[in-house]
């Protein structure tokens, strides 16, 4: 049965996407992810699709962007790495990095725990 759960983010907007946004959904006590780990999201056929809806301000067309991601797409105990640098006085974006990941430990677990879900 397909089911359809909206998953709350930390900020559902931004009025000025200039260089660049991540959409982060906290994992807590409200969340319909808490508690699970990778071989229950894969059992489950877990699937998250994005939706995202902008205004390109050179055009003035609304831009829609949509992905659905599987539990084949997750990346468990990894974050994404910064994409923004400091050159001088400017920010420069590099987009060539956007799907990079670095491993990071999610809060409350070891490295040893984190290793073993993979």
């Amino acid at each position: 049965m397909r089911r359809m759960v909206d998953l709350d983010l930390t900020r559902s907007n931004s009025p000025f996407f200039y260089l660049s946004w991540l959409a982060v959904h906290p994992i807590d006590e409200k969340s319909p992810l808490y508690g699970r780990d990778l071989d229950s999201l894969r059992e489950a056929e877990v699937k998250i699709a994005a939706s995202f809806v902008g205004l390109d301000e050179s055009l003035g067309q609304t831009i829609h962007a949509r992905r659905l991601y599987s539990v084949a797409d997750f990346r468990w105990g990894a974050r994404f790495v910064d994409v923004i640098e400091k050159r001088g006085n400017t920010s420069v974006l590099d987009n060539s990095r956007l799907d990079e990941t670095t491993p990071a430990e999610p809060p409350g677990f070891t490295p040893e725990e984190v290793n073993s879900k993979q």
